[in-house]
């Protein structure tokens, strides 16, 4: 298809150019005084398998053609000039955003009884997006935070199918696996020593409970406790720190939160959830102006709360006391770190908690800290800064087993400039990252055959293989930034 010369006000909308012989769309002038295309929309295409590029832009037009909202193949948007590995744009056009959907069932869940299922995390562009959830027990659900109670104590595999659909009545899935797990062993027991309700507190406070879990013989300290406090009575909860080791204490610093009357609850999660809550207590410091108790920011594309990288979203919460009234224009964080300006308003704010919510992040520095400064200007101005680690390098990976040579019974005789085996092997690779290798995937020829989470990567490849094959591995490191290394050799091993 082709938009030249003194073509003006044109729209392209709707249409399937598949597999096309050369360019999908083209936008040129033959120049020799000729006038450009201008006013050029392209808009809700499918533009995929072209046999050059998917939409070229000739160097004498000047006018941006717009181009949002196509499918160029790939949820990753369109090659070339753009940032995915779709078909490719090349020149002067405007395909950001493109259509994509990008499906997240969060988990893994586990309860004692109703499991709440959260897919609030999924993304998508140019369309509207709907839910289904197969629950691995037979039964189905919809929406984004649907409800489950299972019949059986177990663990079942859950599938979310996520599909948009646009203007033109196309639709585009993606899908995403979790599990949700329903106890059936008997939960564990807890109880809130300290503070139990009505004392009033200042200074550092040691919280103490008593929690146990028959599971955990000679091994109570691993059992997993939350805590969570609360600043309105119990109607909305705020985790404090990460996850706690049962050692029975903790140290809570109460002049992190403005004067005034707040619960705490601690959980403990194993074959169900035990939960003991405090009556109200009071914190007096003699402080009664606001308090930022602190900043998590969580990159909520890989649930961590340490690491973030280009391309994933994020989430920025600050817990927030007070004794004045705020409003969700007093609150700003200084966002530059992930491409944003350094006065940005939350989404949300409920009295209690302000979150920002960013996607596909830009971060700066590219690698090293980011520092999120949340300030609240009312009567007074009060700042906090929390903090993540950027990582954008990639791990480095090295197949070391088998290398160029020929390998007999998992040994290596003598060098070759191919690589022949014969009989089984053991494939054996090194992965080096500043922060660890999370896990290395073992592919022959692009089926993954196996999956390791520590050392040594090695994998003995039982399969009985004949002639020329490709092993390719897989390093991830704990942000999910991926290294891939390839290794062809011919095989001559034909029993399990």
């Amino acid at each position: 298809m082709s938009v030249f010369n003194d073509i003006t006000n044109a729209l392209i909308q709707c249409n399937e150019i598949l597999d096309t012989l050369y360019d999908g769309i083209d936008v040129y002038n033959y120049g020799y005084g000729d006038n450009s295309p201008t006013n050029i929309e392209i808009h809700y295409n499918d533009i995929v398998g072209s046999g050059a590029d998917g939409l070229w832009v000739g160097p004498l037009v000047t006018q941006t053609v717009d181009a949002e909202c196509n499918w160029w193949g790939d949820h990753s948007g369109p090659g070339g000039d753009g940032p995915g590995t779709g078909d490719t744009v090349v020149g002067n056009a405007d395909y950001d955003p493109w259509i994509f959907v990008d499906a997240d069932a969060g988990g893994p869940y586990v309860s004692g009884g109703v499991i709440h299922f959260d897919a609030s995390g999924t993304n998508g562009s140019c369309g509207a997006l709907s839910y289904h959830w197969d629950f691995g027990d037979g039964t189905t659900g919809a929406g984004v935070n649907p409800m489950k109670t299972y019949s059986l104590p177990g663990t079942y595999t859950v599938k979310l199918t996520v599909t948009l659909t646009t203007v033109c009545g196309r639709t585009y899935t993606d899908t995403d696996t979790t599990t949700a797990t329903l106890a059936g062993g008997d939960p564990p027991i807890i109880e809130l020593i300290y503070p139990t309700g009505g004392e009033i507190l200042s200074g550092v406070v040691t919280v103490k409970w008593y929690a146990i879990d028959e599971d955990f013989p000679g091994e109570q300290n691993k059992l997993p406790i939350y805590m969570f406090y609360s600043a309105d009575g119990g109607n909305s909860w705020r985790q404090i720190d990460d996850v706690l080791e049962n050692d029975g204490e903790y140290d809570l610093d109460t002049t992190e939160f403005a004067d005034g009357e707040y619960m705490i609850k601690v959980e403990a999660i194993h074959d169900g959830v035990a939960v003991d809550t405090s009556d109200p207590f009071t914190i007096d410091n003699g402080y009664t102006g606001v308090k930022i108790s602190d900043v998590r920011i969580t990159d909520t594309s890989i649930s961590s709360y340490q690491w973030v990288k280009n391309g994933d979203d994020i989430e920025v919460s600050a817990g927030i006391t007070s004794s004045y009234s705020l409003k969700r224009e007093d609150i700003s964080a200084d966002l530059s770190g992930f491409g944003l300006s350094d006065t940005v308003i939350p989404n949300s704010f409920d009295g209690f908690t302000a979150k920002w919510i960013v996607h596909n992040v830009v971060c700066n520095p590219s690698d090293g800290e980011i520092n999120v400064p949340v300030t609240v200007n009312a009567a007074e101005t009060h700042t906090k800064i929390g903090k993540i680690t950027a990582d954008n390098t990639k791990p480095e990976i090295e197949i070391t087993k088998p290398a160029n040579g020929l390998y007999f019974l998992n040994r290596k005789f003598f060098p070759l400039p191919k690589t022949i085996v014969i009989g089984k092997i053991t494939i054996e690779a090194d992965g080096l990252d500043t922060n660890g290798i999370a896990k290395m995937e073992f592919y022959v020829d692009g089926e993954l055959r196996a999956t390791l989470t520590e050392e040594p990567f090695s994998w003995y490849m039982k399969q009985g293989l004949m002639g020329n094959h490709e092993i390719t591995i897989k390093a991830y490191d704990p942000v999910g930034n991926i290294a891939t290394q390839t290794q062809q050799a011919r095989f001559f091993s034909l029993f399990l």
